[in-house]
């Protein structure tokens, strides 16, 4: 199992957003890993579907990007139990399937979208966006309140 925390300590940390990166390649994912990083959110990279599942009860991330092939397990498979212990995580599915093929198979999860790959750094820079304009909107929120 690989454990490997990175924190830069900018505003995004000290506010205390977490995220996972649960890959089969944490070396590949290095690039992925710092982009994120460097987006505010403090990583843990894991590279065993169980040991992640563990650890994301003991401390649920608001966010996980989670490989579409775990070695073990998938990608879906994961996402499925992760959301029983952690519904309230908003999840990413790295996966260079079709979007398509993708959606029949996660519906129900509410995954937030997919990027193609480790590099598809422009894909999960808007899907940041677009997990940070949905966070201000519950928080902002009454209902959220």
């Amino acid at each position: 199992m690989t454990d490997r925390r990175t924190d830069t300590g900018n505003a995004g940390a000290r506010n205390g957003l977490r995220a996972v990166l649960v890959v089969r390649d944490p070396h590949g994912a290095r690039r992925l890993n710092g982009f994120i990083t460097s987006c505010g959110f403090t990583v843990r990279v894991e590279d065993d579907a169980v040991s992640a599942l563990i650890r994301c009860k003991e401390s649920r991330p608001e966010l996980a990007l989670v490989d579409h092939d775990l070695g073990g397990t998938s990608g879906i498979a994961f996402l499925r139990a992760l959301l029983k212990v952690s519904w309230a995580t908003t999840t990413i599915l790295i996966t260079p399937d079709d979007h398509e093929q993708v959606h029949a198979a996660a519906e129900g999860l509410g995954i937030l979208g997919q990027i193609t790959g480790y590099d598809d750094l422009d894909g999960v820079k808007d899907l940041l966006e677009t997990f940070r304009e949905l966070a201000a909107r519950s928080h902002s929120s009454p209902v959220a309140r």
